[in-house]
């Protein structure tokens, strides 16, 4: 059975009706990580003291596996076996056969998790396909893909609430936009800023006194004073991204994924194509805010330029690759071009 995404599975878990086999995969750690244990400790005690509960990770064998799946639970219903971060599609098909054996018929008394906390599943690939389709034929799938923003900002606005604090839509969102949207990070400095505001309401200047920008807000923050002819600006933050040890290819690839937005919607106004064309086409799922701003942007610039702005930074790339020239130079070289190519420095 496959589930579809969490609010599907926050239903499953409610139900109290646990499966015998679990496999949760997708693209946000956090909400991997947050279910898998809530999954376990409705099923069985999780704590060290637990009798009933048995963890692997990536070096378990099979014969471990078997053993702790053909386990009696003890004084209570039933045992869960959690297993994290095993990169499947690392095993040989023989080996896969052995695990679907044993899958295919565990003990009423047992449920058994998989959780690629860490480890990424590409379901286009064949492996990685098969072993969903093994998983769904014998339990439950369930991928965990990150939230969108209406979601992000009613979560923080009800954390805010929480802890005594308070912050608005708008703001949460311009956190958001900040420090990005694995929620890993995006609390752990929600938190930072909840702490400094204490019992008050957290305010943008709060977030720009505390939380640390992701490389991503940091290089689009770049892209649009380039835009505007702010050449002090755009030097300003790539000194800041530079003190903080980004790597200058890093810089280069978000600056490119910057542009190539910009590009994408020029050519989907150019020939007629919608945003949510765009957005499917080029997977921009919980992301089409980026479509939105670059729908905006590309109006003001041709198609030529657009693509003499991509071709700058590819070459850029390359010679930051290639070349022994110091990369900083190489970076503001770049960021002069640009300021000529989107506009007159000043």
């Amino acid at each position: 059975m496959i589930l579809n995404g969490e609010d599907a599975l926050k239903k499953h878990i409610k139900q109290n009706t646990p499966a015998r086999l679990y496999f949760i995969y997708g693209d946000e750690d956090y909400l991997k990580s947050n279910y898998s244990i809530l999954l376990a400790s409705k099923i069985t005690d999780t704590s060290g003291s637990g009798f009933n509960f048995y963890q692997f990770n990536s070096e378990m064998t099979f014969d471990m596996f078997y053993e702790a799946c053909e386990s009696l639970p003890m004084m209570a219903d039933r045992i869960c076996v959690f297993v994290k971060d095993m990169p499947l599609n690392k095993l040989t098909d023989a080996e896969l056969s052995d695990y679907e054996k044993l899958l295919s018929d565990l003990p009423e008394t047992t449920t058994v998790i998989f959780s690629m906390i860490t480890v990424p599943v590409d379901k286009n690939t064949a492996k990685w396909k098969n072993i969903i389709d093994m998983f769904s034929k014998y339990g439950v799938c369930v991928e965990l893909s990150k939230r969108n923003m209406q979601s992000m900002i009613k979560m923080l606005v009800s954390r805010a609430g929480q802890t005594g604090c308070s912050i608005s839509p708008q703001n949460a969102q311009y956190l958001i936009n900040a420090v990005g949207d694995d929620l890993n990070r995006l609390l752990s400095e929600f938190d930072k800023v909840s702490a400094y505001a204490s019992s008050r309401e957290i305010t943008a200047q709060m977030i720009d006194e505390v939380a640390v920008r992701s490389v991503e807000a940091s290089v689009f923050d770049i892209a649009k004073a380039i835009n505007s002819a702010d050449g002090d600006k755009a030097y300003r933050l790539l000194g800041e991204l530079l003190k903080q040890k980004t790597e200058p290819t890093l810089i280069v690839g978000v600056l490119a994924g910057e542009y190539a937005d910009l590009y994408r919607m020029k050519m989907s106004d150019k020939h007629g194509g919608s945003l949510k064309e765009i957005s499917t086409e080029f997977s921009y799922k919980n992301r089409e805010f980026r479509l939105k701003n670059a729908s905006r942007l590309c109006k003001s610039y041709s198609e030529k330029r657009i693509k003499k702005v991509m071709e700058t930074i590819a070459d850029t790339d390359i010679k930051i690759k290639t070349s022994g020239a110091d990369k900083t130079m190489i970076l503001e070289e770049l960021i002069a071009k640009l300021l000529l190519l989107m506009g007159k420095t000043r």
